[in-house]
């Protein structure tokens, strides 16, 4: 029974997306409508979203390109009524371990709720996280001016380095609309660029 004006909202949990590269991983560009390449792990329904791990040596997100787990309204629901915003179940976690990560030309990693609560980022990096050219690791919940606390960032480069050049914009935030904002936590032999 296809009823256009209503968001019919799917009952099961997400699942986990598990990506294990031995060499690299990497995300380039957008279609030419304007979708971006992607590795995700969404809901739109009132169930969590799972995980999304990556483990590899070397992780590019570029030109647009974005890892996401996220908790959001299906964008061609015509309308929705407070049961289904209500209803809006949680963002799941990005966890990636890897030797190094570039991040380049508007490359996302992020955790995005419409209503809900924000999921968490956990970067183990090794040797480097590169962040170049108006790039985002990000957490933001609420989106839609709605309830939600946002997710944490957790970023472990005990031996190695975080950078970024300070005139290209590049950004690690954690926000809420409505909500508490996240926790940024950083550890790291030296961090450059960062503002």
């Amino acid at each position: 029974d296809f009823r256009p004006s209503q968001l019919i909202s799917s009952k099961g949990q997400g699942g986990n997306l598990t990506v294990n590269a031995s060499e690299s991983v990497e995300l380039i560009g957008t279609s030419t409508n304007g979708v971006p390449s992607s590795l995700a792990a969404n809901t739109q329904g009132p169930a969590d979203a799972g995980k999304l791990t990556i483990a590899t040596r070397q992780l590019v997100v570029r030109d647009g390109a974005k890892v996401t787990v996220s908790s959001q309204f299906a964008r061609n629901a015509i309308s929705l009524n407070q049961k289904d915003i209500s209803n809006l179940g949680n963002a799941g976690e990005l966890n990636v371990n890897a030797r190094s990560i570039l991040l380049d030309n508007q490359g996302k990693l992020t955790s995005e709720t419409d209503f809900s609560q924000g999921g968490n980022i956990r970067l183990q990096v090794q040797d480097l996280l590169l962040m170049r050219r108006n790039s985002q690791i990000s957490t933001n919940a609420g989106k839609a001016q709605a309830r939600g606390d946002g997710g944490n960032i957790f970023i472990n480069a005990a031996d190695g380095f975080i950078v970024a050049d300070k005139g290209e914009n590049s950004d690690i935030t954690a926000n809420a609309f409505t909500g508490s904002g996240g926790r940024v936590q950083i550890n790291a032999t030296g961090i450059f660029g960062i503002v």
